[in-house]
């Protein structure tokens, strides 16, 4: 949304890389800082796209490896751009506020000892059955998370809490 409120884009997780780094190039007036990490044993090969405030995360799957979708986005200031954007989660959560607060409104624990924690913020439609015993749908989310390379608070999706990460 603009400053006013007004709705300014939209764009599905399902969409491509070439797709969210058009949209955003548009919004933010700028091209994108490219960085290729080439994986390792664990983690297929990246292409990490950023601007200021905003990092989109395109992984070049390998070995038949599935991910849950095709990118994945950290908001990391709750305004983007010329046109000041601004990033919120449906509760208001935004990149940069306290995520106890995040934690306490949606009922989820909150680790203050911890270097990272991840509450749930919202949920997409259920994308398979739900693990037994799981309090947690299978769908993507999006999420506040407070992430290490970061300075407080972050806005992160997608990520799925009910297919059991570790």
């Amino acid at each position: 949304m603009d400053k006013n409120g007004a709705e300014v884009e939209t764009i599905s997780y399902d969409a491509s890389a070439e797709e969210f780094v058009g949209m955003f190039t548009s919004l933010m007036k700028a091209e994108p800082a490219i960085t290729e990490n080439p994986g390792g044993m664990e983690s297929s090969p990246t292409t990490m796209y950023t601007w200021d405030g905003f990092e989109l995360a395109d992984d070049h799957e390998r070995d038949g490896g599935v991910s849950d979708m095709n990118v994945a986005v950290t908001f990391a200031k709750p305004q983007l751009g010329p046109r000041a954007i601004t990033v919120a989660t449906i509760q208001g959560f935004k990149p940069g506020d306290d995520l106890r607060w995040l934690a306490k409104y949606m009922n989820e624990p909150f680790n203050e000892d911890a270097d990272f924690n991840q509450i749930q913020a919202e949920h997409g439609a259920p994308i398979g059955d739900q693990l037994p015993g799981s309090p947690y749908s299978n769908s993507n989310s999006v999420t506040g998370q407070n992430l290490y390379q970061h300075e407080g608070s972050v806005v992160f999706a997608p990520w799925n809490f009910g297919i059991g990460h570790v």
